[in-house]
């Protein structure tokens, strides 16, 4: 049960290094649907990952093109919804300061190239 994208704050992987066997719960993990994956994106890691104290998830979904954002909730180890995004809108993560995207971004390639282009320029992550 692997994440598709995982981020930690430079804060937390300096706890960490290559002969760290167990990792800690990374800031931000993101998952992207599929008919074969939505039942333990929205299930079973739903709950795991709030469980194990990851701060932020995402959940993409290609077909709707939107974006589900959560925060967990550290009084009940549960990820309450912070933001459902779709096309129009701009992402602001919750852990990863100074990351701000369109969510068009995500789902066009070309604005996704532009978009990273303009973020390594910016060195804020």
């Amino acid at each position: 049960m692997r994440p598709d994208i995982c981020f930690w704050n430079k804060e937390v992987a300096s706890t960490s290094d290559d002969e760290t066997t167990v990792h800690p719960a990374p800031d931000l993990i993101v998952e992207i649907l599929s008919r074969s994956t939505t039942g333990r994106d929205r299930g079973i890691k739903f709950e795991d990952y709030a469980a194990h104290g990851v701060r932020e998830y995402w959940i993409i979904d290609p077909v709707r093109k939107s974006l589900e954002q959560y925060q967990l909730d550290e009084a009940t180890m549960a990820f309450a919804s912070a933001a459902v995004l779709f096309v129009d809108d701009t992402l602001d993560a919750l852990t990863v300061v100074g990351f701000r995207i369109p969510v068009k971004a995500i789902f066009d390639q070309q604005l996704n190239l532009e978009t990273l282009q303009q973020l390594m320029k910016t060195e804020r992550l």
